[in-house]
This record gives C-alpha cells, structure tokens and sequence, in this order.
C-alpha cells in the first residue's frame, strides 16, 4: 500500500515538472533564492543596528513577505499538483481496467477451449475442454487440399471442464501399410501414389499433427533414412457451449498419408 502511495505521489510530482516546463531543482530554486535573500537581509541588518532591530524589521516587512509568497505558492501550485494527483490516480483505474479487460480476452480458455490432444482416422479422437464450461462437440470436418475434398464425421461428445472426451473413429482399412516416399512433394507422391496403387486399395489417412501414432511413423522413416510424404490438412470442430444455442467453430492443423494394402508391395 505504502509502495503504490508512494509510486502515485512520484508519478504525480514528475508530471507536474512537466507541466511546468522545468525539473525539481529549476522549479526549488527561485523559493530557494528568496529565502535565502530574506536571510541575508536579515543578517546585515543585525550586523548594522543589532538584534532588535534585525527582529523589528525581519517581522515588518521579511515574515511577511515571505508569507505572502509561500501562501500564494501553496494556493496555486497546491491546487495544480492536487488536480495532477486525481488526473494520475483516475489514469491508474482506467489502466487497471484495461489490463483485466486485455487478461480476460487474452485468456487462452475464453478464445480456444478444445484442444485436440490425438486424432487418426485408424483410431480416435480425443478432446480436451480446457474452458470454463461444458462444451458439447458436435462434429468435425477434414479439408484436403489434394485431393481436393472434405469430410466430415459425427461426434455428439458432451465434455465437462478440464475432463478429456474420447471417441473411436476407426476406419476399416483391412491389411495396409505405409509406403515410402515415391517424390519429394506431396502432390507428385499422391500422383504416383494413384498410379501404382490405385487398384489395389489405396486410402488416405489423416492425423491431428500432435498424434502419437504419426509422430511414431514419422521416427520409423528417418530412422530407414526415408521421408514420410504428407500434406498438410484444415480440421474443423463444430460445438456448442453449455447454455448457448451457437454453434462455434475452432480449427487445427492435421496432415494426411496415403496408406496401401500391404500385398500390393513388393516384398
């Protein structure tokens, strides 16, 4: 409290220096100078006449000046520093104000509650609601830039605060694997890809970025001394928050691979 009190009145005397087109030395010194004056005044007065005389004038004519000068230095610049003192103490508010305002919009739970923790299309999903609320997940979409398409899957997940709800998605996919990079690009591996197995069972399988099974698959190329060739995907989640009829959207980065039936191989 002291510590706040004392950064008000510092904040507070700098902007009345300002004000004032001076410092707190330039501002001092002209009441400096005067008092100063008065003293020696007095002084040689008390050298010329003696002390009752140096009394008799220093109350005739210095006490009084110099309280005329210090009561009109209180009157005026008293009232400028005191208005100064409320502009900072208000300014102080409204800032503090603004700082709550940016923290709770800022706050990672009001803007992005779901975060997709895995996601494969030969496994499940799982979500995290890291909100305040419960928020009921009503689907998601997948959309491929190549092939140029979209899907979507139904999800109906009702997610408490701070739990994780999980649903399989499995696709029937039968004997398939993974196949090696056939081009350095995504776009010349898919084309080669349909070429060779397009007949034999080729699909495509996707992955939120983080899934443990694609980062698994990925180490298991480069440690062949290959490169797993995937494409970057858009993953949409459609959900409701409890007490709200509008539906909201929250996107994530996925990736796609092409995965063949293993007997279409060369073994």
């Amino acid at each position: 409290m002291w510590l706040h009190l004392l950064n008000l009145i510092r904040n507070s005397w700098h902007l009345f220096l300002a004000g004032q087109g001076t410092t707190g030395l330039g501002f001092l010194s002209p009441f400096a100078v005067a008092v100063l004056s008065g003293v020696i005044v007095a002084v040689v007065i008390w050298k010329r006449s003696g002390l009752p005389a140096m009394k008799g004038h220093w109350k005739k004519n210095v006490a009084h000046v110099l309280l005329g000068a210090i009561g009109g230095v209180i009157l005026w610049y008293g009232t400028i520093f005191s208005w100064i003192v409320v502009k900072v103490i208000y300014q102080d508010h409204m800032d503090l104000i603004a700082e709550n305002q940016r923290l709770r919009e800022a706050k990672p739970s009001d803007k992005r509650p779901l975060e997709i923790i895995s996601l494969s299309s030969i496994g499940e999903i799982a979500i995290e609601n890291n909100g305040s609320d419960s928020i009921f997940v009503k689907d998601f979409l997948i959309n491929v830039r190549q092939p140029k398409s979209s899907m979507s899957h139904q999800l109906n997940l009702e997610i408490e605060p701070g739990a994780i709800g999980k649903k399989e998605i499995r696709e029937e996919l039968g004997n398939v694997t993974t196949i090696p990079d056939l081009a350095k690009t995504w776009p010349e591996h898919y084309e080669k890809a349909v070429t060779l197995y397009q007949a034999c069972g080729l699909k495509l399988v996707f992955f939120s970025s983080s899934d443990t099974e694609f980062q698994q698959i990925k180490r298991y190329y480069s440690g062949q001394g290959r490169t797993l060739v995937f494409d970057d995907i858009l993953i949409t989640l459609h959900y409701l928050v409890k007490g709200s009829h509008e539906t909201k959207t929250q996107q994530f980065s996925g990736v796609i691979i092409i995965m063949v039936n293993s007997k279409c191989l060369p073994s």
